[in-house]
């Protein structure tokens, strides 16, 4: 009996949808993607218990919503999770889903959080303090940085990068 996925056969070269979309137009997917991924990790079922499905599992049907059209609507949603603390070493990453509301001030706070509460901070100090021109240069090289390992990453046919890699 054949393999029920198909996914072993898909590669570059056979991908089904190769060469459809414009760059943005898969950035586009690609950001989708990775939303629908982070919903999907560590689904909870109606009694509250982990729905454990493998994390290949959850990209193939993660892409799949993305490439039909779906997106995640924070404002829509009726749950949040955060990264659980790891205390045992044992389940790095994994999350904890929460009625929207019930994560309080003494729930840490998710790793991306914390790095963009710290970005923001970053931020508003160098506008403060660092002078309109040499802001302005420094952007320009950041955004230069960005696009050529941007570019690189699309030549070598990667697109996202995914924490801990």
């Amino acid at each position: 009996m054949r393999d029920q996925f198909s996914a072993p056969e898909i590669n570059v070269n056979t991908f089904p949808y190769r060469r459809k979309w414009t760059r943005d137009e898969l950035d586009g997917v690609y950001a989708r993607f990775e939303k629908i991924r982070d919903v999907l990790t560590d689904a909870v079922g109606p009694t509250g218990q982990v729905v454990f499905i493998d994390p290949a599992v959850v990209a193939i049907l993660a892409l799949h919503a993305a490439l039909a059209g779906t997106d995640v609507h924070d404002d829509q949603a009726f749950i949040e999770s955060r990264i659980r603390p790891d205390a045992t070493g044992m389940f790095a990453n994994t999350r904890e889903w929460r009625v929207k509301g019930e994560f309080g001030p003494e729930d840490p706070p998710t790793p991306q959080e914390v790095i963009e509460a710290k970005a923001e901070k970053v931020r508003r100090e160098m506008r403060e303090q660092v002078d309109p021109e040499v802001l302005a240069a420094l952007s320009a090289k950041i955004a230069e940085e960005f696009l050529a390992d941007t570019r690189a990453n699309h030549a070598r046919g990667k697109r996202i990068v995914q924490e801990g890699k």
